[in-house]
Parts: C-alpha cells; sequence; structure tokens
C-alpha cells in the first residue's frame, strides 16, 4: 500500500480475529452449508460438510462450555426427531439414527474428552433399536 502523502510504502495489516470468533464463524458457516445442501437436495454435500461440523465441534481447540450444548442438541436431534411428520426421521434419503451410529458417533470418540457422550448415545441408540424391535 503507498501513501499518498509522502509516497511510502506502507505494509498493509489484516485485522486479526480472536481464536473463539474464528471457532463461531467456522461452526457457522458450516452450518449455513448443511442447510444449503439440504435445501439443493444433495446428499453428498450434506454428509460432507456435517462431518466437518462435527470434526470441529469435536476438536480439542472448540471451547468445550460453549460448543458441548451445540453438540448435544445435535445429536438429540438425530437420535429423536421430531415426530410432525414421517420424513423427519430422515433426511435427504438417509436416517438420522443412521447417521449419528455411522458417522457422527465414530467422530466424537476420537476425542477422550467426549467419551461420555459417546457411551450415552451409544447406549441411547441401543435402547432405542432394541425397543422399535418386535
Amino acid at each position: 500500500m503507498i501513501d499518498a502523502s509522502n509516497g511510502s510504502s506502507k505494509r498493509f495489516e489484516v485485522p486479526t480475529k480472536s481464536p473463539l470468533r474464528a471457532m463461531c464463524e467456522t461452526v457457522g458457516h458450516l452450518e449455513s452449508l448443511m442447510a444449503s445442501a439440504v435445501t439443493l437436495g444433495s446428499r453428498h454435500d450434506y454428509e460432507t460438510f456435517m462431518q466437518s461440523y462435527v470434526r470441529v465441534l469435536a476438536s480439542d481447540r472448540c471451547d468445550r462450555s460453549l460448543f458441548d450444548a451445540r453438540l448435544r442438541e445435535f445429536c438429540e436431534e438425530l437420535l429423536h426427531p421430531s415426530r410432525n411428520d414421517q420424513a423427519s426421521d430422515q433426511i435427504l434419503g438417509i436416517s438420522k439414527r443412521a447417521l449419528l451410529r455411522d458417522r457422527v458417533l465414530p467422530v466424537l470418540a476420537a476425542n477422550v474428552n467426549l467419551q461420555r457422550l459417546v457411551a450415552d448415545y451409544t447406549m441411547s441408540l441401543k435402547e432405542l433399536t432394541s425397543s422399535e424391535q418386535p
């Protein structure tokens, strides 16, 4: 960048973000991408963005006090979808519980600090599966 008053060059400074703000923006962006994938009917994109979303929420860089509630809310929606209509058990033709079991919990299991959460949801899935079978 050149200063017009004296013709000298100055270094262009990019304002830095706090790590927490960057993490919040990343999470919000991934949520928007997931919603867009649903709107566009793109199953592959949804699964890709969802896995990235879960990885970010499960990472050690996350402030657990801020993002644990968001992570639990996401897992709860997959475990107990709203019962307003039959389609709510699936998203883009994929069972929400299958997503939780096959895509979300394995990512969460990689973080030692989330082992209790993984165990709770694994147990809940087993209980729901056994109660639904005749």
